[in-house]
């Protein structure tokens, strides 16, 4: 229908009506155009905004699981700090010669009760039962 009045124009030589059926075109094709641009950046921000939404998820599991782990390691850092003092107390106990500490170490860990969990403080030889 345009394209029809713009030939019509053309033909009659009406530069004015030609002109106008022009710019009406090209505005027609820049308001497009535009209209693509804002449609594609209203998709990204909502992708960004979903992606954003996911990481903020995963990076929030992932620091509960860093923290559980960090006190589970804390937590054996003691026990086996308490396990060290035990077996120092162990070795003070007996004369400096290699058997005696050979021999203590193992007399140490036999005494672990088996009741509770491993790497904890154990009793000392001297309260064996």
């Amino acid at each position: 229908m345009i394209l029809r009045r713009l030939t019509d124009a053309i033909r009659e030589q009406n530069w004015a009506a030609v002109i106008i059926e022009f710019v009406i075109v090209l505005s027609g094709v820049v308001i497009g155009f535009q209209f693509t641009a804002w449609n594609e950046a209203r998709q990204d921000a909502d992708r960004e905004a979903l992606i954003i939404s996911r990481l903020l998820a995963d990076f929030t599991v992932i620091e509960e699981d860093v923290t559980g782990v960090i006190t589970d390691l804390e937590r054996r850092a003691q026990a086996a700090s308490g396990f060290i003092e035990m077996i120092r107390d162990e070795m003070s106990r007996w004369p400096a010669t290699p058997f005696a500490r050979a021999w203590a170490i193992p007399s140490a860990l036999r005494c672990r009760r088996d009741d509770r969990p491993p790497m904890t403080t154990c009793c000392k030889v001297a309260t064996c039962s």
